[in-house]
């Protein structure tokens, strides 16, 4: 240090600078050449470790959390007690001292005996059990002897009895007893309603609580979901129905809320990962295994109407089946709004099969739900899980189901699919047909724009074309695979229309056929118009199908060969004799 302050000294007198001056010139260059003081250094290494210090407190903090949680899920310990008994400690706390007090003292008062002859107290139980037990001075007391009390929702009730003679084993005649006990026993209507009504108001604001206690930190309270999801195992008989009923549509709207909008698969928590992504990996794990048993909880609320019928057990009880449409209802809701998500494949195993209920309002409710999936799959995968699953059902039950079975398909939307030509064409026409003021807009936002350099204008020009390039590839690949769908739609649905119209299995199901091939007859391929012709002139010629029935067959045949059909050399004769002799039949 002295000797750079006389360095300095003598630079500065050489330039007649003080020392002060001097000083902060080195400062200055030094600053520039990124060199810190003494101070400065000694500065910034105290904040480096005051920062250190925060962070590595904050860390141990949120290790205690996590381990802390995780011992909690391991002893399957809820962290918001909203589903388990208070504590008789924790009622302690939450009362004022005051009547903390008050109780203690009336706790400790004991009750005092009389005291004996010798004037000491009986305290003993043999001298207790010994003396004659005294009743009321009323005559009629003196033949009664007492029984136990019986502990009722009113209070304590105590019971007497007559004076019986005791038999030579000293036993009390056993029939009057059991009378006098099956008596007591029996409870009103009205008593059992009230309990079922207070059970009732229990668990509907247990679950309400739940569910919107989860959803205010879905990450965190994992143990609401399980909570909520326990509900579907009611086992209390006088509830069990209408709990499960809550139970399904809360977790219903719990898991619309958090499901993602993509596939999940299951993580494998062994791994090196970092903090936050095992903490995303664990929720999800959590999540979905939480979701696969509300699932089963869902198929067990529809298999408790097959117990019942395996069962035999008196008519149709409306509880059950409306809980069997509350079960639907989830599935269907699920289905619409989630079909990207797992397990799809379950609900429409467990939700097709419904179709042929034979409670009109189940079969249309399920109808409804498909004809609304339908017609928003875009794509065709989910499409083809349904008619896929219809095949295997229809074909298992060897064609014996009902029309409605085979009428949902007609809401396919396979008639709309349009080839990439004409998604082309349809951008062209929408930008040549440009508003006068869009065309001014848009002459003013490219004068405005900032101009590019000659190098920034290639490289922009290069990257629009890239992205139109990438655009055009993306649109092929996604017609390619819709178009693959609805190939293998078309196949599975004409299959199973083809197989009923030659065989015959159910004439019921020969009104739906015909008008599922009229309707898609513009898809049939050429290869099966002969076939097809000669199957319909015959049922034309057995004169056994009803007007409507007739009319779609005739439908058929026009619509096969006005398009590819023209080509075969068929004569239509007698299916423009038929049309003509009825025509006065149909209604203007």
């Amino acid at each position: 240090m002295a000797k750079r302050a006389s360095r300095l000294a003598k630079k500065a007198k050489k330039k007649g600078l003080s020392l002060a001056k001097a000083s902060n010139i080195r400062k200055a260059k030094m600053a520039k050449r990124g060199i810190l003081t003494e101070a400065q250094a000694k500065k910034r290494k105290e904040e480096r470790k005051a920062r250190r210090q925060e962070k590595n407190a904050e860390i141990w903090a949120n290790k205690k959390r996590a381990n802390r949680r995780k011992e909690l899920y391991a002893s399957e310990k809820e962290i918001y007690p909203l589903t388990r008994e208070v504590s008789g400690e924790e009622m302690m706390d939450m009362m004022d001292p005051e009547d903390l007090d008050y109780l203690v003292k009336t706790e400790g008062k004991k009750r005092k005996h009389e005291a004996t002859e010798d004037g000491q107290r009986g305290d003993s139980i043999e001298s207790i059990e010994d003396e004659e037990r005294s009743f009321d001075k009323d005559s009629y007391m003196k033949n009664m002897r007492k029984l136990l009390p019986v502990k009722t929702d009113k209070g304590i009730i105590s019971r007497y009895t007559d004076m019986e003679e005791v038999t030579e084993e000293g036993e009390v005649m056993e029939e009057d007893k059991t009378e006098h006990e099956t008596k007591l026993k029996v409870k009103s209507t009205v008593d059992f309603l009230v309990e079922r009504q207070q059970k009732l108001e229990e668990k509907k604001i247990k679950i309400g609580c739940l569910a919107a206690n989860f959803l205010v930190e879905p990450e965190e309270r994992l143990s609401g979901l399980s909570s909520l999801v326990n509900f579907m195992d009611e086992s209390d008989p006088d509830v069990a129905v209408t709990v499960k009923k809550y139970a399904a549509l809360s977790l219903l709207e719990v898991f619309h809320s958090i499901i993602p909008s993509y596939y999940i698969v299951a993580h494998d928590m062994e791994r090196k990962l970092k903090k936050v992504t095992k903490k995303m990996y664990f929720y999800e794990n959590q999540m979905l295994s939480a979701y696969q048993l509300y699932l089963k909880g869902l198929e067990d609320m529809l298999k408790s109407e097959k117990r019942r019928e395996k069962m035999k057990t008196g008519g149709k009880n409306p509880a059950i089946k409306h809980m069997v449409m509350v079960a639907l209802k989830c599935f269907g809701s699920l289905l619409t709004q989630h079909s990207h998500f797992n397990f799809t494949s379950n609900i429409i195993r467990a939700f097709v099969p419904y179709l042929n209920h034979v409670d009109d309002e189940i079969c249309s409710l399920v109808t409804s739900y498909l004809a609304q999936l339908f017609k928003a799959d875009k794509d065709g995968r989910i499409s083809l899980e349904v008619v896929q699953q219809i095949d295997r059902y229809v074909r298992g039950l060897s064609f014996r189901v009902r029309p409605e079975v085979l009428k949902v398909l007609l809401v396919l939307r396979v008639k709309e699919a349009q080839s990439i030509d004409v998604d082309i064409e349809a951008n062209l026409t929408a930008k040549r047909k440009l508003t006068h003021t869009e065309k001014l807009l848009k002459k003013l936002a490219e004068k405005n724009r900032p101009k590019k350099s000659i190098k920034e204008a290639k490289i922009f020009r290069k990257k629009r074309k890239l992205e139109e390039k990438m655009k055009g590839i993306h649109k092929e690949k996604e017609t390619k695979i819709r178009k693959t769908h609805h190939t293998s739609v078309i196949q599975l649905v004409f299959g199973l229309f083809i197989h009923v119209l030659k065989r015959r299995t159910n004439n019921k199901l020969m009104g739906v056929i015909l008008e599922g091939l009229a309707k898609f007859a513009h898809l049939i391929n050429i290869e099966f118009f002969a076939d097809l012709l000669n199957v319909l002139g015959e049922l034309m010629a057995e004169d056994t199908l009803k007007f409507r029935e007739s009319l779609h067959c005739i439908q058929v045949v026009f619509t096969i060969l006005s398009g590819q059909g023209e080509v075969l050399t068929l004569d239509p004769h007698r299916f423009y004799k038929y049309l003509y002799a009825n025509m006065f039949e149909l209604s203007a």
